[in-house]
C-alpha cells in the first residue's frame, strides 16, 4: 500500500537532495578537512524552521565521516537543564571519541572525569545528580587536561549540535556558555544549527539593550563563521508540491480532468508564494491527504485543494469567507436584492432613492 502521509524527516544522503544543497554542504566539509591550523572554529548554520538545516548537517557529516583525520561528535543538549550537568556530559561525549583515538595514553579522559563529580552521575545513566560539583578552578583544570589530549591527537574533532532553536531560554544560556568556554580547544570545530533570529530574540534579553539586536551582537562574539543555507528555488518547491499532490490524487484514484490546469495555475500563481520551505509543502500535502479521503464524493476536490491552501497560507481571507459565505455561494443579484428588501423593511429606504455602493462588493 502506498504511503498516504509524507514525513518531513531530514535526508541522510546526497542522493535524496531535491533542493541542490549538497554542493553547499560539501564545501563546508572540504573547508574543514583541508584547513591546516591548530586553531578551532565555530560555524553557525542559519535557516528558518523547516528550511532543511538538519538535512544539510547530515550531508556534511556523511562527507566528514569518510575523512581519516576527523573525529565526529554529535552532542544533544536537550536533556540537561543544569549547567554543570551539561558541561560534564559534553566532556563525556568528547572523551568517548578521544578515548578510542588515544587508547595508548596512560591516562584516559574518562578516568580524568572521575575526579570531577559523582562517578555514577557522570558515567552512568543518572545524569540529574551532578548539581554544583564543579568549581571554576576544577573546570579550568579539566578543560586544560582535555585540551592537552586534543593537542596530542593527530586528528581534528568536529562537534555537531542541531536544533538549538528548540531549547528553552535557560538551556540556550547554558549551551552558549559551554561553547564560549571550549571554543578555543585545539583543532576543534563546532557546527551549530539554528534559526538565528529566534535564538537572538530568546537570549537578547540578558545582554545590553535586552532586545533581539543585543542577541545578534552576542551571537557575533560566539559564531566565527555565520552561514545561511541556500533557499530552495521557487521552481523546485513548486515541482515538489505538485509531486506530493499528484501522489495523493493517484492514491485516491482521483482525476481532476479539465480542472487540473486551472488548479495548477492557481497553485503556481498564489499558493506557492507562501510555500517558502519544503516542510510547508509537506504540511499542505498532508492536510489534503487527510481531507480528500474523508470528503471524497461530498465536495468538489478542485475547490478543496485550493480552499485548503487558502486556509493554511491566507488565514485572514479564509476567515472572511467562513464568516461571509453569502458572497461566495449566492449570486450578486440575490445579495443586492436581499439587502434592498431588508432596508425597505426597516423603513430606511424610500422607493427610488437608494443607490447601492458597488465598491464594497468588488473583489
Amino acid at each position: 500500500m502506498d504511503q498516504l502521509f509524507n514525513s518531513d524527516k531530514p535526508i541522510h544522503s546526497k542522493d535524496y537532495d531535491r533542493f541542490d544543497r549538497y554542493k553547499f554542504a560539501n564545501r563546508i566539509a572540504e573547508t574543514i578537512a583541508k584547513r591546516n591550523t591548530q586553531d578551532g572554529l565555530v560555524v553557525g548554520l542559519y535557516g528558518i524552521w523547516g528550511e532543511g538545516k538538519s538535512s544539510v548537517l547530515n550531508m556534511i557529516e556523511n562527507d566528514l565521516v569518510t575523512k581519516n583525520d576527523i573525529l565526529l561528535v554529535k552532542f544533544n543538549p536537550w536533556r540537561f537543564k543544569d549547567e554543570d550537568t551539561l558541561i560534564l556530559n559534553f566532556f563525556k561525549n568528547l572523551s568517548s571519541v578521544l578515548d578510542r583515538e588515544l587508547n595508548s595514553q596512560k591516562e584516559l579522559i574518562g578516568k580524568i572525569l572521575k575526579d570531577y563529580g559523582n562517578i555514577t552521575s557522570i558515567l552512568g545513566l543518572d545524569l540529574t545528580k551532578v548539581g554544583e560539583t564543579m568549581s571554576d578552578a576544577s573546570l579550568d583544570t579539566l578543560k586544560g587536561r582535555v585540551n592537552k589530549f586534543l593537542q596530542e591527537s593527530s586528528k581534528k574533532v568536529v562537534i555537531i549540535i542541531d536544533d538549538i532553536d528548540r531549547l528553552d531560554k535557560q538551556e540556550l544560556f547554558a549551551l552558549f556558555k559551554l561553547i564560549k568556554l571550549t571554543a578555543d580547544f585545539t583543532k576543534t570545530y563546532y557546527i551549530l544549527s539554528f534559526d538565528d533570529d529566534m535564538v537572538a530574540s530568546a537570549i537578547g534579553e540578558r545582554y545590553a539593550e535586552g532586545n533581539k539586536s543585543a542577541g545578534h551582537n552576542f551571537l557575533e562574539k560566539i559564531i566565527q563563521v555565520p552561514l545561511r543555507i541556500p533557499q530552495a528555488l521557487p521552481n523546485s518547491l513548486l515541482n515538489y508540491t505538485f509531486e506530493l499532490l499528484n501522489d495523493i490524487l493517484r492514491i485516491n484514484n482521483i482525476d481532476l480532468k479539465e480542472k487540473s490546469s486551472e488548479v495548477g495555475y492557481q497553485i503556481s500563481k498564489n499558493i506557492i508564494l507562501r510555500i517558502k520551505t519544503p516542510r510547508l509543502a509537506i504540511r499542505y500535502a498532508n492536510s489534503l491527504a487527510f481531507l480528500i479521503p474523508l470528503l471524497s464524493g461530498e465536495v468538489n476536490i478542485s475547490d478543496l485543494i485550493l480552499f485548503e491552501g487558502l486556509k493554511l497560507f491566507y488565514p485572514q481571507f479564509y476567515d472572511f469567507i467562513k464568516h461571509n459565505p453569502e458572497y461566495f455561494i449566492e449570486s450578486y443579484e440575490n445579495i443586492y436584492k436581499r439587502g434592498t428588501d431588508d432596508k425597505k423593511k426597516e423603513g430606511r429606504v424610500g422607493k427610488g432613492n437608494f443607490t447601492p455602493n458597488l465598491s464594497q462588493h468588488r473583489a
